[in-house]
């Protein structure tokens, strides 16, 4: 799945690295801007299809859980940062 934030009116896109920084102060501003990216209609679980809230951890901003099935989904998959451990806001 290839996301294209250019050329999508509703999600911002940082010019600069001061912008960037304004925008993510934290990976939880981070994930969150990733989550609407993904998931713009709210969460759909890429295993089971149930739409709906997932869980969210404090200490794992970057995974969401399907509340029907269980299973992760990451916010990174598909993506540059996918199976990596910088952090989000790097």
């Amino acid at each position: 799945m290839v996301i294209d934030v250019l050329e999508r009116g509703d999600l911002l896109f940082p010019r600069s690295l001061p912008e960037f920084q304004r925008m993510f102060p934290n990976e939880a501003a981070c994930a969150a801007y990733l989550e609407r990216a993904r998931w713009g209609d709210g969460f759909v679980c890429d295993h089971c299809g149930s739409p709906g809230e997932p869980y969210r951890f404090a200490n794992r901003p970057g995974v969401c859980r399907c509340r029907h099935c269980n299973r992760d989904a990451s916010l990174t998959a598909g993506t540059v940062m996918e199976r990596t451990h910088t952090p989000l806001s790097v």
